[in-house]
């Protein structure tokens, strides 16, 4: 039987796999990325070349959610299926013009991420902040955690001239220098983007 195809630039792996739609099986390649503890990838790919899909089932993989995978290739590897918290951030949806906007639209995700795993954070720290005390907060309960990072440059190429973009880094270079101290604790990393920006603390 043919199946379905699923119509949209947005689809997430759990939306194509409970829907019956086609998917082309990339999890050998995912797989590979995923059973090595304290990975970090950077992956850099032109728009619309589906790193997002990639994202979603790798939190898929980081949740445990092996039923999503049936006949697929990882399901038939020796992958623990271990649950870990998953912090992912998608900056497709960041539409904001100034740094402040910015740095509390980042802070507002981690917010919510925390809330979902029960770590109490104070609300008025800047977005650095709040992601050092996140990360402080898994430690403490002794878990490993998934960072997932989707288009960490699309702030950036979108302020291109604007007066605000020296700002703009400066909020973005604090927020990811974060992940650098706590290197014991990731389990796996991984940021996709477009281009690679200097002062951004990424590279």
């Amino acid at each position: 039987m043919m199946q379905k195809l699923f119509i949209s630039n947005n689809a997430s792996f759990k939306t194509l796999r409970d829907g019956g739609y086609l998917y082309v099986d990339k999890t050998r390649y995912l797989y590979n990325l995923a059973r090595e503890d304290g990975s970090l990838y950077f992956c850099a790919r032109p728009r619309r070349f589906g790193k997002t899909l990639a994202v979603s089932t790798l939190e898929a993989i980081f949740q445990g959610k092996r039923e999503l995978f049936k006949g697929l290739y990882i399901d038939s590897m020796d992958y623990d299926w271990k649950a870990y918290p998953v912090i992912h951030i998608n900056f497709a949806y960041c539409s904001k013009k100034t740094a402040r906007e910015v740095d509390s639209w980042i802070r507002d995700q981690l917010l919510d991420t925390a809330r979902k795993y029960q770590i109490v954070l104070v609300a008025d720290k800047p977005s650095d902040t709040t992601f050092e005390y996140l990360l402080k907060g898994f430690r403490d309960q002794g878990k490993k955690v998934v960072i997932l990072i989707d288009e960490y440059d699309k702030v950036i190429s979108d302020n291109l001239y604007n007066p605000e973009l020296a700002n703009l880094q400066q909020v973005l270079s604090a927020f990811y220098s974060t992940i650098k101290g706590f290197d014991q604790i990731i389990r796996f990393a991984f940021l996709t983007g477009v281009t690679k920006y200097a002062k951004l603390s990424v590279f």
